[in-house]
């Protein structure tokens, strides 16, 4: 598809397709609860973080990541597979800033302004607002509806990205080629 042209922007909307997973932190104490309340013995046996990179690349590379305020997701999880290359980074609270609703933009609000928090109640089950899965399923469901907010007609991806998209690598800072002037 060459760069520009127009397409649709599928989500996946289907709660039994998603999936959540805990890992085993590198931890001594594991009879420690774990921060949100979930047993020691339930994170036991989930798996270590080193078995990850290759399932993630499989599941992102070459395709858009979305999310609200993806920067910080995106940079915990570039730190810890550092090898996963996404096509792109979608930012759901980037493109809800560029509308003038006067309203808060945190992830929860949005979904509750536009009437969405029982569909993302329903799609994450015994989820909730910042847990990993509940936020997923919030920022996909988000997306369309500021889309819709947004343009008239569904943008092309490169639109989308100029509007909400996350660099995924740092900008690189180029020397200045202008001398400085002299302090005195």
């Amino acid at each position: 598809m060459k760069s520009g042209q127009r397409r649709r922007i599928a989500l996946a909307r289907d709660s039994r397709r998603s999936t959540m997973s805990m890992l085993k932190a590198n931890r001594r104490r594991r009879e420690r609860m774990a921060h949100d309340g979930t047993q020691a013995v339930a994170v036991s046996s989930a798996p270590r973080p080193s078995v990850l990179p290759s399932v993630l690349a499989d599941r992102i590379n070459g395709r858009y990541l979305v999310g609200h305020n993806i920067n910080v997701d995106w940079r915990l999880l570039h730190r810890q597979v550092p090898g996963i290359q996404p096509a792109g980074l979608i930012d759901t609270l980037r493109l809800a800033r560029t509308l003038a609703t006067g309203r808060p933009h945190s992830l929860a609000s949005l979904i509750d302004a536009l009437g969405l928090t029982d569909h993302v109640n329903a799609a994450a089950p015994g989820s909730q607002p910042h847990r990993a899965l509940w936020d997923t399923i919030a920022a996909a469901m988000l997306l369309p509806k500021l889309i819709n907010k947004r343009w008239a007609a569904p943008p092309t991806i490169t639109e989308l990205v100029a509007v909400a998209g996350i660099p995924t690598t740092p900008a690189r800072q180029t020397p200045s080629h202008t001398p400085q002037p002299a302090l005195f």
